[in-house]
């Protein structure tokens, strides 16, 4: 669902699509539209997800990492999301996490919402 399906719950608008194309993974290559916005470095399929990422206000050639993680619980699946290897941004690297972090917030209600 995570990987297969992203383009079903990953959300519109400039926010979380910046290109405003369908989100999709090409062989190792995240895509929104026509545009590389990822790459996989790592996939063990149910079990862990790690992408090379960069979308929106990143500068060129400035990459983070997120690592994805699924675990089975009693309750269904737990998703963890790490998302590391920020670049210091004249001093705004804080504020910068912030938003991303808020933009994380944005996008994991509409995953639990797809998995329903």
């Amino acid at each position: 669902m995570f990987t297969q399906e992203i383009d079903s719950w990953w959300k519109q608008g400039p926010k979380f699509r910046l290109f405003g194309g369908q989100v999709r993974f090409e062989a190792e290559r995240m895509m929104e539209g026509e545009h590389q916005i990822g790459k996989v470095l790592t996939q063990v399929p149910g079990e862990r997800l790690v992408l090379e990422l960069w979308t929106w206000s990143f500068r060129p050639n400035e990459r983070t990492e997120v690592e994805i993680t699924f675990d089975a619980i009693a309750e269904g699946t737990r998703v963890t999301i790490v998302h590391r290897l920020w670049h210091e941004r004249d001093g705004s690297g804080a504020e910068f996490r912030t938003v991303v972090g808020l933009w994380w917030g944005g996008l994991i209600p509409a995953y639990r919402s797809a998995m329903a």
